[in-house]
């Protein structure tokens, strides 16, 4: 079968990628096709027959089955373009499948009769997570196949162990964060709080976790955040693998199955970015969730896996005035 897989692919989010190689393990084809915004990155991690760039070569293609899945897509700005692409498969058959997504706080106001019509074609349709789970059903969409929950099963995607970081015989504790205004706000604003949950951790080493250096946002920069984080509040511990903050390195050795094995050999890891929380899910780390207070996504990722985390995980929210 010539299966397309559509998703936020191609612009520098390891997480994202990682959701690619579990939609394809998910759905085995005989033939891949990937929609990626630069398949000279995705290229790295898979190698499907082709690459497709834009909706005119995916009807040219004219794939048998689609499978729509990864992160960054249930929001307004990309469902619908993503959906009236799959109305417009419907003209020559194809089987349409969403997967493993997660959704924005949306209402139905954006659902056009295509979208509708497209939703109702749909042979399967799941998220992640307990709150995209009711917002989907909030649309009222009346699906010939109720919608279901995965649970991010890309936590269970195997790590690549090839690769030894040399990393000292010493605990460790991980430290990942976006470069997003919001986040230097929330740290700015709890600094003595953040200092001294830290304080637990002084004798370990600390150890940067980029999960996203993307190709245009600057507020997707892991590598920055990181590198701000620990100016900003004075932290002089020892940092072991900086050569992950060097973009050139981190592009050319880093993977989404080689992060989950770094994070494997954390004791712990304090993370903004979900999909590092994922991996150390699967990799069986304590994760503390570290975010601002009024962004929901690590709350949707803990309370949907909370009978699954390591011991010792649990979320850090910051509040802010």
């Amino acid at each position: 079968m010539k299966t397309l897989f559509l998703g936020s692919y191609g612009f520098g989010n390891l997480g994202d990628e990682l959701c690619l190689l579990d939609a394809v393990r998910a759905f085995p084809s005989s033939e891949n096709h990937v929609l990626s915004y630069r398949p000279t990155f995705t290229g790295k991690f898979i190698k499907p027959e082709s690459f497709i760039e834009n909706f005119n070569q995916a009807k040219i293609l004219r794939p048998e089955r689609i499978v729509l899945g990864g992160g960054g897509i249930g929001t307004l700005s990309m469902l619908p373009r993503f959906l009236n692409f799959i109305n417009d498969a419907l003209t020559w058959n194809a089987q349409c499948h969403i997967y493993n997504i997660g959704v924005a706080n949306l209402d139905s106001s954006w659902i056009t009769p295509e979208i509708r019509r497209a939703a109702q074609s749909l042979a399967s349709f799941s998220v992640r997570d307990f709150t995209s789970l009711r917002i989907v059903n909030r649309w009222n969409l009346d699906l010939s196949v109720p919608p279901t929950l995965t649970r991010y099963p890309e936590r269970f995607y195997p790590e690549d162990d090839s690769v030894d970081f040399n990393l000292p015989n010493e605990r460790k504790v991980g430290i990942s964060l976006t470069n997003q205004a919001i986040m230097a706000r929330a740290v700015d604003e709890n600094a003595p709080l953040i200092l001294d949950f830290l304080k637990p951790y002084e004798g370990y080493v600390l150890v940067p976790i980029v999960s996203t250096i993307h190709q245009y946002e600057k507020t997707e920069d892991d590598a920055a955040a990181f590198s701000s984080f620990v100016s900003r509040l004075g932290i002089r511990q020892k940092i072991v693998l900086p050569q992950i903050l060097n973009p050139s390195w981190w592009l050319e050795e880093m993977s989404p199955t080689r992060l989950k094995s770094l994070i494997g050999e954390l004791d712990v890891l304090v993370s903004q970015r979900k999909h590092n929380c994922v991996h150390a899910f699967g990799a069986n780390t304590a994760t503390i969730g570290f975010y601002p207070g009024q962004d929901d996504s690590l709350p949707r990722l803990f309370n949907t896996v909370s009978h699954e985390t390591p011991v010792g995980s649990r979320l850090f929210p910051l509040t802010m005035l």
